[in-house]
């Protein structure tokens, strides 16, 4: 009799724990087709991940999976565009990883101011070419991917054209060196004159000023007119040579777009304004027109390219404007910290102190430095050149 029980007790076991295997099962079957049928799912994780959609994988600030971070650029850095500011966002991208830049012979911060040749380099790159290219030059591709990373991307970044010229006459002080009289924010200023003059002057601050743009891209001979055909030709050369133009107007809907050409993370583009000063020009419609029609080339470059920075926004997707915001709501919060321990009078290492150094350094200390160590290591004797522009 008591053999029976225990039998019987232990088929009832059994069975009880068979039956709510069987229920649990049918708990998870029913809740897997929910989520299939009507794209939700009933854990609270999986719900709201759901609900943010892009935005889960932005903020989270980790590259995915699918999406490995590219640890190679080329910056067409373009003279008073807001290049300063995005190379130092690319400088520290690769300092802090000790990747490799392509580095000048000479001092001043430049290769120089002809087209792009390797024999302008401090050092030639090893069989993987070197990972990152950001100092000023008139842009060459052939050249240049010969001695870069195959995977590395090309960016650039231009200006709206009336904004450039005054902001490239005011910088290099081009009014002082040239003697030319007169107040240029003046409705009354003689800016036909100003411009003759300019146009008879050979220096390379006197090229940034006449479609200088289209110059430091390697597409512009102040000696040859240009056809609309022609023109036409030389941008759709520039776009099938670049995987990116930015627009500093708007510079931080191009860095957005920069995040999702490199899959970077935000904090790889964080960054402090470099040498971004407002002039406070007001100039007449006659002046407006001049500068349109003595910088066409310009001009027609940032209409293009505008159209199709705003056409691959339109295609980035519903989180755009929500990545944008919070970009900036880093650089708020980063800058209040950064203020917060500059106050604090403290001068010791740590990471906080390291990062807002390196967001405050700009183009020139980065590649100085790099010069500097790769000089040592490898016992190279450094040029110094006079950095006076004229």
């Amino acid at each position: 009799m008591d053999t029976c029980l225990r039998f019987f007790s232990t088929y009832a076991f059994f069975g009880l724990l068979w039956t709510l295997l069987i229920l649990c099962s049918g708990i998870i079957v029913i809740q897997y087709s929910f989520v299939s049928e009507r794209g939700m799912s009933l854990n609270p994780y999986h719900s709201l991940k759901q609900r943010l959609g892009n935005r889960w994988q932005s903020h989270s600030d980790v590259a995915s999976p699918v999406c490995p971070a590219n640890s190679s650029v080329v910056l067409a850095k373009i003279h008073k565009t807001g290049g300063s500011t995005l190379g130092s966002i690319i400088a520290r991208y690769g300092f802090e990883r000790n990747l490799t830049f392509a580095l000048p012979k000479s001092d001043g911060g430049k290769f120089g101011d002809t087209a792009f040749e390797p024999n302008m380099l401090l050092q030639q790159p090893d069989k993987n070419g070197f990972d990152f290219l950001i100092t000023h030059v008139p842009f060459n591709k052939p050249e240049m991917k010969g001695v870069m990373n195959k995977n590395a991307k090309y960016v650039t970044i231009i200006r709206e054209p009336i904004s450039h010229f005054y902001s490239s006459v005011k910088y290099f002080q081009l009014q002082e060196h040239l003697g030319y009289p007169g107040n240029i924010s003046s409705r009354a200023f003689n800016l036909t004159g100003f411009l003759s003059q300019i146009a008879r002057c050979n220096h390379i601050i006197c090229k940034v000023t006449y479609n200088g743009q289209m110059f430091d891209l390697g597409r512009f001979d102040n000696k040859t007119r240009t056809s609309e055909r022609g023109l036409r030709d030389k941008l759709e050369q520039i776009k099938k040579d670049f995987d990116l133009v930015l627009i500093q107007r708007y510079f931080d809907e191009s860095l957005i777009l920069l995040k999702k050409l490199m899959c970077w993370k935000f904090r790889d583009l964080q960054y402090f304004s470099m040498k971004a000063k407002s002039h406070g020009y007001s100039p007449s419609d006659e002046h407006v027109k001049l500068i349109k029609k003595w910088n066409f080339e310009d001009y027609i470059l940032f209409e293009f390219f505008n159209r199709t920075l705003w056409e691959k926004i339109a295609r980035y997707g519903p989180s755009f404007n929500k990545d944008v915001e919070h970009l900036r709501e880093m650089n708020a919060k980063t800058a209040e910290r950064c203020d917060a321990l500059d106050k604090s009078n403290f001068k010791g290492p740590g990471r906080l102190r390291t990062f807002c150094d390196n967001l405050r350094r700009d183009v020139y200390p980065f590649v100085q430095r790099l010069r500097s160590e790769v000089a040592k290591k490898h016992n190279l004797q450094l040029t110094v050149k006079n950095s006076s522009v004229f």
